[in-house]
This record gives structure tokens, sequence and C-alpha cells, in this order.
């Protein structure tokens, strides 16, 4: 516990910082487009993005309904492997750049 406090502080220092400066640098501008572009944009841009959501959700579905059992996958791609090889964007690609690795066919 003693050595996991300092990088707990680190980080969420950190962390929270970049929002707070990232806040400070867009904020303003960002409120002043969000007024200068009416209600009617902010209601079409939400409704966009609840559709980008469901449609996301519904490629998940279909996909994980598509996929085998984790103890039935040969291949060991489902379940904790295919998890912990999209945990970040870096991890996932340096997965797919892995040499041995078999092609998913679906």
């Amino acid at each position: 516990m003693p050595s996991f406090a300092p990088g707990l502080v680190i980080g969420n220092t950190l962390f929270v910082g970049a929002h707070f400066a990232l806040g400070f640098i867009v904020g303003l501008p960002a409120i002043a487009l969000i007024q200068a572009a009416g209600p009617a944009l902010m209601v079409g841009v939400l409704i966009a993005l609840a559709v980008l959501g469901a449609v996301a959700l519904l490629v998940v579905r279909r996909r994980r309904a598509a996929r085998p059992a984790p103890g039935n996958d040969p291949s060991g791609e489902a379940g904790y492997g295919a998890w912990a090889d999209a945990a970040c964007p870096a991890c996932f690609g340096f997965a797919l750049l892995a040499p041995g690795r078999r092609e998913n066919p679906g």
C-alpha cells in the first residue's frame, strides 16, 4: 500500500490538473460556440450522439452473441484474453502486431 499511494496521488493530480487546464483553455470558446449554435443544433448533436451510441451498443451485442463461450474457444481469444488485448489502444495495436497471431475469421 505505501508504494501505491505516491503513484495514486501523482496520477490523480495529473488527471484532474489536465481537466482544469483543458477547461481553462477551451472553456470560454466552447461556451461561446454553444450559445451561438442555438438549441436546435445542440438537440441535433445530442440525437446524433444517441444514435451513434445505440449503433455501437448493437455492434457490441452482435459480436458478443457470435463469440463462443470462453471455455469453448480453441484459439483462446474469447473471455479474459480478448479483454486483456483490448484494454488500451496501444496494447491492442501491439497485440495485433504480435507474430504468430491468428486472424479472427468472423
